[in-house]
């Protein structure tokens, strides 16, 4: 199965500038300190084909430049659709599926305004553990959910850090007999976290479904309509992206950054519209967003196809 998400055309052009903007910096295990330990302007996390593998990237805009990516990944397997979120003091979390012999885990790493910490595995609960997201409140508490499945269709599980460490993987809805895939954790009322994702709704329909932390459990989801970029918020990302360090093989790319609301996590690949009028320029038709499935719709990751 296949299906396409067109790209903005603005938002196109923007990646395809970014992409000229130099290679990444290859990291070690260690990554060398970051200079400046002060909340990053903005923050972008994808993951790169290179020597015939994928490692996940991340770069920081600090005093209007971008500063050199990082990888923060170096395994032999596949790690692939990454997010990233940015907490109140500057602290990063980055979460990312690795493929593994036949398994899908989830792993994790930490910057806190000197050095990225080593991945570490998360408890997952299951070998298959898609599509992860990752939210850090006004009170920097780290909040991760994925879609993952059990031998079943694929439901959202959630996992949170104390200070004992990350807790026991729980689901987020009731058992159902429909697939719920591409979680977005997102600020909720009260300081709390707010979860997001796509759920099945029969044929070949999807809906975006919606619950929320009360401080003791999550609501019952409900459908809200598909989220959309508006254009202050387009003209904002066009400008962040123009300089990022991404190249034309980056990816499934993620943007965190402030804005006058409050901070903002966008996946690029969630901006999608319908497609373009028909005497639209070729290149602008053609920067299309693929995603390729297989047996579920988490395990496809789009990139930026280079116009024909």
């Amino acid at each position: 199965m296949k299906t396409s998400f067109l790209l903005p055309a603005a938002l196109a052009a923007a990646l395809c500038t970014g992409a000229a903007a130099g290679a990444p910096e290859r990291a070690s295990r260690h990554p060398a300190a970051v200079r400046t330990p002060a909340a990053a302007e903005a923050v972008a996390v994808w993951s790169e084909e290179r020597d015939g593998n994928c490692d996940i990237f991340c770069a920081r805009r600090t005093g209007g430049a971008w500063e050199a990516a990082r990888a923060l990944s170096c395994d032999p397997h596949r790690d692939f659709r990454p997010a990233v979120d940015q907490g109140p003091d500057g602290t990063l979390w980055a979460v990312w599926t690795r493929a593994s012999r036949g398994r899908r885990l989830l792993y994790a790493c930490r910057f806190d305004g000197r050095r990225w910490t080593d991945p570490e595995r998360l408890p997952a609960g299951s070998t298959w553990a898609m599509a992860p997201s990752v939210h850090i409140t006004a009170q920097g508490g780290v909040w991760i959910a994925w879609a993952g499945h059990r031998g079943g269709d694929d439901d959202i599980f959630y996992t949170r850090r104390s200070a004992a460490g990350w807790t026991e993987p729980r689901r987020v809805h009731a058992e159902n007999a429909a697939p719920d895939v591409l979680p977005c954790l997102l600020p909720g009322p009260g300081g709390q976290p707010a979860l997001r994702w796509t759920r099945h709704a029969g044929g070949c329909r999807y809906e975006s479904v919606i619950a929320h932390w009360d401080g003791r459990r999550w609501t019952e989801p409900r459908a809200v309509p598909d989220a959309r970029a508006g254009d202050a918020e387009r003209r904002t990302i066009r400008r962040l992206c123009a300089a990022a360090p991404f190249r034309r093989r980056s990816l499934d790319p993620m943007l965190c950054y402030g804005n006058g609301s409050g901070r903002r996590a966008v996946r690029l690949s969630d901006l999608r519209t319908s497609a373009p009028p028909a005497d639209a320029p070729r290149a602008a038709r053609e920067a299309l967003l693929i995603l390729g499935f297989g047996d579920s719709i988490t395990q496809g990751y789009p990139y930026l196809k280079e116009p024909g």
